[in-house]
């Protein structure tokens, strides 16, 4: 979780290994955080990365209220290649607008 950028984007970011996704185990952890940032923060919108082959991840930001915005690959730094591969991931945004509207739901 990081404070907004200059326009006015905060990330959030929760890595757990593929033998534990499908468990809802970043549910609430991901709403704690969306609800952090929109309150604490006041950042305009919260972007998550999940991997593509990650579909518990996927349904999370869905469920967050989040929508695809696009996607990308993932390159580690150079120094890091000989035990890495990139990631294919998509981002997805969930504006204040939308998160208000949610909360009054």
């Amino acid at each position: 979780m990081d404070v907004p950028d200059v326009e006015g984007i905060s990330r959030t970011d929760m890595k757990i290994g593929p033998g534990h996704w499908g468990h809802k185990y970043g549910v609430e952890v991901k709403q704690a955080m969306v609800d952090y940032l929109f309150v604490h923060i006041g950042c305009f919108s919260v972007e998550g990365t999940p991997n593509v082959n990650n579909i518990a991840s996927i349904k999370m930001q869905e469920a967050a209220g989040a929508v695809r915005i696009s996607e990308e690959m993932y390159q580690f730094p150079v120094s890091m290649a000989a035990y890495t591969t990139p990631v294919h991931h998509y981002i997805y945004q969930l504006y204040r607008p939308t998160w208000e509207q949610r909360r009054k739901s």
